[in-house]
């Protein structure tokens, strides 16, 4: 999945763009377990491409304002779980 993230003094945001139904169930369950990993709770948007295509899309996770270093520590978790492809 291709990923871009943002991270500016108290803001941060992840968005990864998925192709499957699959590649989001596996990330928002990755989103669950970082949750619980780092007791940091993120606002999420799911924002499908079209209505006729529900498989494609993309999950923004975002913190906003927070200072907190665990913020990094959550990304990573995502990263490597589902082995996303950072811009």
């Amino acid at each position: 999945m291709k990923t871009r993230i943002l991270m500016e003094e108290m803001y941060a945001t992840l968005s990864a763009v998925y192709e499957t139904l699959d590649q989001k169930e596996e990330l928002l369950s990755s989103i669950n377990a970082a949750v619980k990993k780092c007791t940091l709770t993120p606002d999420i948007y799911i924002k499908p491409f079209s209505q006729t295509e529900p498989g494609k899309g993309k999950v923004v996770i975002e913190f906003s304002p927070s200072g907190d270093r665990k913020i990094g520590e959550f990304f990573e978790y995502l990263i490597k779980e589902n082995n996303l492809d950072c811009e």
